[in-house]
């Protein structure tokens, strides 16, 4: 881990490099070009991260149930009992789907 004055150290040093390529016309333009480029692949690189998020989670919900009819046909009382097996998969749908989204 890096420790603070370490972090404002490198700050100051790609702060003074920018500096000096600014200082030239060719530089301001490669600067100027480089922030859309920023821009965008944050855009596409979040885009990405949700999908594959999102896929992780549709994988999850798809293979939780997966051993329900094996459960359901133990016998009540056992290692797991109808109800408690049905109440987590509901609990973890709604306590997964309440939460408030911000942005988009």
């Amino acid at each position: 881990m890096i420790d603070g004055q370490s972090v404002g150290k490198i700050k100051l040093a790609f702060r003074a490099a920018v500096n000096m390529v600014e200082r030239s016309r060719m530089g301001r333009a490669a600067l100027a070009g480089m922030r859309p480029v920023r821009a965008l692949s944050g855009r596409v690189l979040h885009k990405l991260w949700l999908e594959v998020t999102g896929f992780t989670f549709l994988a999850m919900a798809a293979v939780g149930p997966w051993p329900f009819p094996r459960i359901w046909q133990v016998p009540v009382g056992h290692a797991r009992d109808r109800g408690g097996c049905a109440g987590d998969l509901f609990y973890s749908f709604v306590h997964c789907s309440d939460k408030p989204r911000s942005g988009a």
